[in-house]
């Protein structure tokens, strides 16, 4: 279920340092967890909220952070949401204001997103793990092995990692 920010009137922002980022990876298996991710976020996160997407350079490794001011992750799903098959709840906002998901309906989907996006990171030597907390969001770190002369060999793909312009 695609839910264009526009829609639902958040507000989209794009962090990227000056210049290029390379990391090593499958560049459409990268380009479909971030989408992945990006549309989580817009899914979870209430009307007017922001998601961020950013990414930097920081020892030997590319780091790139999807973050959305939504309601969170309950605690109890959080070591259990790269499961396969797994269906978590969003946590309970502390802040009557702040309209989620019910606390006790499943997520919608097939709980195969972050199953898949952990999958493709690992498999591109990198990680992936989750920053949660109620009324503050989520955010999703990726650290993968960034690209240079020295870690080139003939069965790598060089991945472009975030070049806008």
């Amino acid at each position: 279920e695609r839910q264009p920010a526009s829609i639902r009137s958040h507000d989209l922002k794009v962090n990227l340092p000056g210049q290029e980022l390379f990391a090593l990876g499958d560049t459409s298996a990268l380009r479909r967890v971030l989408c992945s991710l990006v549309e989580n976020s817009i899914k979870y996160t209430p009307d007017g909220g922001q998601v961020t997407l950013s990414a930097r350079s920081a020892a030997g490794e590319i780091v790139i952070l999807v973050s959305d001011t939504g309601c969170g992750i309950k605690a109890s799903d959080v070591p259990h949401v790269f499961e396969k098959f797994y269906r978590g709840r969003p946590s309970e906002p502390s802040n009557e204001n702040v309209e989620c998901h019910s606390s006790t309906s499943v997520a919608p989907g097939i709980g195969l997103g972050l199953y898949l996006a952990r999958t493709i990171i690992e498999e591109s030597g990198g990680r992936i793990y989750i920053e949660t907390s109620n009324d503050r969001g989520t955010t999703v770190a990726i650290h993968l092995p960034a690209f240079s002369e020295s870690t080139a060999t003939n069965d790598e793909q060089l991945v472009e990692a975030f070049t806008y312009r």
